[in-house]
């Protein structure tokens, strides 16, 4: 097996002797004790309790899921010193001389140089000091590793040589072995014969790596294995002949984790990804992937790395014959980057599919996603200390099947996009937003006029900062300016539209803050919002981008109530705000409330849709608030609302909590949705809950879910248990997945409406492992997840 990302793989190392720089000296010291039977003895495993009882500076790394771990010789963090340079201290109980002329050790013989060593019961060194053999009991080690043996022998000007009966342990890998023979060649190679690998605790050997010769080659970083059998306890389970895996961080050819599972659309899934090292600058991996109720699929990514145009990944793969379907079922993305000097970037992604039901019959994994467009942009950026540059040419590939062309979104080519940095000292500030786009869209069902055309914004402004302890003032004013070029068969011949609309708005807030007797202290801050533009009649213009923003405490305090470019907002209103915070004696905000609301001095008239769209003629906006508790730094609770100024309920609100302590082992996370429906701006009603959890049971055991559930329709829409159990060198996590698919576009004609998956993920600590990620989903789904020790751990 091997893997894009590379650990480390040398289990074992021979000791490079340099040529003796120092005499043997002949003084008397403790022999080495007689090897124990233990393996755990006589390797230096401590148990839990051993490492408790050593001070810090001495305890050994140790995974939290074992009762132990491995104590070398010489610490892992030990600096490794140069042996052309390093010194050799040598001392034995006895020294003496042959005829030849050479010199025998016997009793305690321990031989040190830059963080090596090398102990044995009794040794030799030829007259010319070229060659070493040492007898009985040998330990060999360096940091972190640990070689025993019988006997060595050892070329002290090449550090060739080869250890008898030799046993091993690799501290950074947890790992420990055996081998009849380990040989050690000048270029660095090492053989290890006949060899035995695991990174199980001692006397609890679940699984082992069983071979015949294993090559450990530095200079290329390859690995080499021949007549290899993997064991789980005592039972062979996997023959291979011969596979190639890295053990350096280059970059090797070879299998990667196999994944497999089962869907209720899709039946058993199993994918088996092969990664081809193609050159220093590109890399491929190919993915065969069978599904038991549609066929073969073949699936591949390549990525590259160029001189001038940066960095990028292509992905393609293709279904031949859906034995559901009889279709061809493709997908193809080209995702590229480039990041130059002097302020330049560039972006390209480009994305196809060949049908609309592509993700959700053919999602990889627990990753099944509802997607109703597929995304083309290029973009090409330019950034100075004041300003910032964005060329950009966008289209979608629409995959809904029951989206009217007018639902479509359009197309821009290009759009190109000048904007200032505002200064961010008190005193005058200036800025500006200028746009240039062309927008296009094909109406070919007839659901409404196609109008196409060209739009420029302008946005200059300028505003005064005056800021002091106490508070502020910030007066702005800005002038937009619209126009359009149109054509297309909704408008007559070239149609040119424009408008011209002046914005002044005052933003002033105080801050009060008051003291207690222990430190802590309460801070009070009012703020007031005026806007003010005149109302200029918008109801010839296209909408070719725009939308309206949700409404929130924070958009009380906005200059325009859309997105996009192409309404320009009509106000004469204030916004009143108050913020309220507490804060310890230490500064930690344990409170912080908001809350506000816009009166109205007269109605809106500009509206997206001015024959849809009714004007806004009340008097004062929603109450908009929230509130944030922290308990400590580990527990806190959450809350917003909107609530109607007329009727006084509450149109909208969440809740929710959050834990997750400072130990990084578990979190819970609970919360809720409500949202009434408003026919005016397309809102549909929502009530929804939303759970989530991490929990260890114990140092191996661990449970994890979510579940989204919807109150209004009575169905799960998002569901995910699972259970892993974790030990010393293996891992096992189980899960099932549910899911609904929520728009028309994922309704597969071959798929059902909910989907369930099972899916299982099986790790060998140190060897390879096979199954699915389900990390990437709670990422984008749970609250503080990243967080967790267990990310940092791999988990």
């Amino acid at each position: 097996m091997t893997n894009k990302t590379v650990k480390p793989a040398a289990m074992a190392c021979a000791f490079p002797l340099a040529p003796l720089v120092v005499a043997l000296l002949a003084v008397p010291t403790l022999s080495l004790a007689a090897a124990p039977s233990s393996v755990a003895t006589r390797l230096g495993w401590l148990s839990a309790s051993d490492i408790a009882q050593l001070p810090d500076a001495d305890k050994p790394p140790m995974d939290a899921t074992c009762q132990g771990a491995w104590a070398t010789p010489v610490p892992l963090n030990t600096p490794l010193g140069d042996i052309d340079v390093s010194n050799i201290e040598a001392l034995a109980n006895s020294l003496s001389y042959d005829d030849a002329g050479g010199t025998e050790l016997s009793g305690g013989v321990r031989i040190a140089q830059g963080g090596r060593l090398l102990e044995a019961d009794s040794g030799s060194i030829s007259q010319d000091r070229n060659f070493g053999r040492f007898d009985g009991n040998v330990r060999i080690a360096q940091p972190g590793v640990l070689l025993t043996g019988e006997q060595a022998v050892v070329n002290i000007n090449t550090s060739a040589g080869q250890l008898l009966s030799s046993e091993f342990v690799s501290q950074a890998m947890h790992a420990h072995g055996r081998a009849e023979r380990i040989r050690r060649f000048s270029d660095g190679v090492l053989i290890i014969d006949r060899g035995i690998y695991t990174t199980c605790a001692p006397g609890s050997r679940v699984w082992s790596f069983e071979a015949k010769d294993i090559e450990l080659n530095p200079n290329t970083g390859v690995g080499e294995v021949y007549s290899a059998k993997l064991r789980i306890h005592d039972v062979p389970i996997l023959y291979l002949p011969y596979f190639r895996f890295p053990i350096d961080d280059r970059r090797q050819s070879g299998l990667l984790i196999p994944r497999f599972g089962n869907t209720n659309d899709g039946g058993f899934d199993l994918s088996l990804p092969i990664y081809l090292n193609i050159a220093p600058q590109v890399d491929a991996t190919v993915t065969p992937r069978l599904l038991s109720s549609r066929g073969a699929m073949l699936e591949t990514e390549t990525r590259y790395l160029t001189k001038n145009f940066g960095s990028g990944e292509l992905q393609a793969a293709i279904l031949p014959n859906d034995q559901k379907t009889g279709d061809d079922r493709k997908s193809a993305s080209l995702n590229q980057r480039a990041d130059w000097e002097n302020g330049w970037r560039a972006r390209t992604s480009l994305n196809y599919v060949s049908d609309n039901f592509y993700f959700t019959d053919l999602g990889t994994d627990l990753n099944l996603a509802n997607q109703t467009h597929q995304e083309r942009i290029g973009e090409v950026f330019y950034d100075t200390p004041d300003w910032h540059f964005v060329a950009r040419a966008q289209g979608f590939q629409t995959i809904d099947p029951d989206l009217l062309d007018v639902d479509k979104p359009y197309a821009r080519v290009p759009q190109l996009l000048v904007s200032s940095e505002r200064d961010r000292l008190p005193g005058w500030q200036r800025g500006l937003r200028a746009e240039v786009a062309r927008f296009q869209r094909t109406i070919d069902d007839g659901s409404a006029p196609e109008i196409n055309g060209t739009r420029i914004r302008l946005d200059p402004e300028i505003r005064y900062d005056y800021s002091q302890p106490w508070g502020y003032v910030r007066p702005a004013a800005k002038l937009s300016h619209l126009n359009y070029s149109l054509d297309g068969d909704g408008v007559t011949g070239r149609d040119n539209r424009s408008i011209t609309v002046p914005t002044l708005s005052l933003d002033t807030g105080l801050i009060f803050e008051r003291f207690a007797n222990d430190g802590s202290s309460q801070v009070l801050e009012p703020r007031l919002y005026y806007l003010y533009a005149p109302n200029r009649d918008q109801s010839q213009l296209p909408n070719f981008d725009s939308a309206v923003t949700t409404f929130s405490y924070d958009q009380l305090f906005r200059d325009s109530r859309f997105s996009g470019g192409d309404r320009i907002d009509d106000a004469n209103q204030v916004a009143v705000g108050l913020t309220s915070r507490w804060l310890d004696s230490d500064g930690f905000e344990h409170l912080q409330t908001s809350l506000g609301q816009i009166v109205y001095f007269r109605d809106r008239q500009v509206r997206l849709d001015p024959f849809t769209t009714p004007v806004d003629t009340s008097a004062t906006s929603s109450y908009a608030g929230n509130v944030t508790l922290r308990a400590n730094e580990e527990t806190s609770f959450f809350a917003d609302m909107l609530m109607d100024s007329e009727g006084g309920k509450l149109s909208q609100y969440s809740v929710g909590a959050s834990y997750l302590p400072n130990t990084g082992d578990r979190l819970y996370n609970a919360g809720y949705r409500f949202r009434r429906d408003d026919p005016s701006i397309g809102q549909k009603a929502v009530s929804q809950t939303q759970l989530s959890f991490v929990q260890p049971m114990g140092p191996n055991w661990k449970v994890m879910g979510l579940w989204n559930y919807d109150i209004k329709e009575k169905e799960s829409q998002e569901a995910l248990f699972g259970v892993s159990y974790e030990a010393c060198c293996w891992q096992v996590r189980l899960f099932k997945r549910s899911f609904i698919a929520d728009a028309a576009a994922n309704n597969s004609p071959t798929s059902d409406r909910s989907r369930d998956a099972v899916f299982i993920e099986i790790v060998l600590k140190g060897l390879a492992g096979f199954g699915t990620n389900v990390d990437t989903l709670f990422e984008q789904n749970v609250f503080g997840y990243n967080q967790l020790e267990h990310k940092k751990e791999g988990f």
